[in-house]
Order: structure tokens, then sequence, then C-alpha cells
């Protein structure tokens, strides 16, 4: 199987399956354990700010204009 029939393969794993490879990973090679991390992290941390910019924009047109100008000073 050449490198592109893997990789095809490993995408078509679910989200379970995907877990229990990384955690079999790090089990036998517990010194890519940092480099998982910081995967991780970037991942949890990261900041969509298209998707930010889009929810408030989405949120400020809903606002009636009445109710706006009604607190205007």
């Amino acid at each position: 199987m050449n490198r592109q029939q893997m990789n095809s393969f490993i995408q078509g794993l679910n989200e379970s399956e995907k877990c229990q490879v990384l955690s079999g990973l790090l089990i036998e090679h517990p010194y890519i354990t940092k480099k998982v991390y910081d995967i991780a992290k970037n991942i949890v941390c990261s900041v969509d700010a298209d998707s930010i910019m889009d929810d408030v924009f989405f949120e400020l047109n809903i606002l009636d204009m009445d109710d706006l100008s009604s607190h205007a000073g």
C-alpha cells in the first residue's frame, strides 16, 4: 500500500477510530506527547476571527432599528 492509499484509509476512519489511533501512538511513542499537546492546544485555542465577525454581524443585523434609536442620546 502506498502513502496516498494509507492517507486515504486514515482519513476514512471515524472520530472514535482516530482517537484510538492517537491513544495507541501516545502509548507506543511517548516522546511525541509534547508535539501532540502543542497541536491540540493550537486547535483548541485558535480564534476564528471570520467566524466571530460573522456572528457579530448577524446579531447586529437582527436588532430592531427603533429599539436602537430609542436608546440614542
